[in-house]
This record gives structure tokens, sequence and C-alpha cells, in this order.
């Protein structure tokens, strides 16, 4: 029986009880195995990631989501606020993961769009729910590009 197995790493936020949230090194196994009678190759799913096979833990980049569009804390400085803990993340990485998480929230955030502005609410949509995806991206690029704060709305 031929069995083969591909190894994959991801940096993770943990809660622990001593510490808020610890920054752990996630390592998981996939292991890949051979049918002994036909030769038939046969493999577990990947769990669901936000980003498929990438470096950052899923709630390492919700952590990041929310500190950069709640504390309104930038992207480059999330990554020194890492490297001071030994964690080195490259700006790039993080914010295209925090990009790739908003576009996973746009179904949830047209769905809002629907129920809170639809022609039987009568009254004003609450500023929270005031953002669209589009928004939220041209702010991220802004940001990223040097050219300074931009108001998302």
């Amino acid at each position: 029986m031929w069995r083969a197995d591909d190894h994959s790493r991801a940096f993770d936020l943990r809660n622990t009880q001593r510490d808020s949230a610890r920054i752990v090194v996630e390592q998981r196994i996939d292991e890949t195995v051979a049918c002994p009678n036909d030769d038939t190759i046969v493999s577990a799913p990947v769990p669901p990631q936000i980003v498929e096979r990438g470096k950052l833990g899923d709630a390492l980049i919700v952590e990041a989501l929310c500190d950069k569009y709640i504390e309104h804390l930038p992207i480059e400085r999330q990554c020194t606020r890492f490297a001071r803990t030994g964690v080195d993340i490259a700006p790039q990485t993080l914010g295209r993961s925090v990009a790739t998480a908003i576009d996973l929230l746009a179904p949830v955030s047209k769905l809002i769009d629907e129920q809170t502005r639809g022609p039987g609410c009568s009254a004003p949509t609450p500023p929270v729910f005031r953002f669209s995806i589009p928004a939220l991206r041209r702010a991220f690029a802004a940001q990223r590009c040097g050219a300074g704060p931009t108001r998302v709305g």
C-alpha cells in the first residue's frame, strides 16, 4: 500500500486561559493513500478556509479584519504588532487575506442592505450597515498606496 503525507503550516490565534490570545503555528498533515487492490488514490477533503492553502489561519484573518474596520488599525501597524511578538507577516499577505475575507462577506452585506433598505422599511438604515464591499476595497487600496485615510460609505 502506497502512502504520502502533505504538510501545511499556518499562523493562527488561539485563546488560552492565561493569555487573551496567542499566535501559534498550526500544522496539518493530509494523508494520501493508494488502495492495494486497484491503486485508487484516496485522500480526505481539506477543511474549508478563508484563504485556501494560505499561511494565515481563519482566526487571525478575522482578528485582523475586525482590527482594521472596527478599531481602525492599519494593516501595516498590525504587522508591526505581530512582529513584536516574534511573528513576521508581510503587510501584503495580511492585506490580501483581509480582502479575501471581505469578498466572502459580500453576500451578507447585500442581504443586510436588502433587508434594511427595502420598500417595507420606513426607518433609516443604521449607520453601522452603511457600507459597501466596493467602498471598503477602495478605501483599503487607497490606504495601501499611501493616499491616506479615505471615507468609507
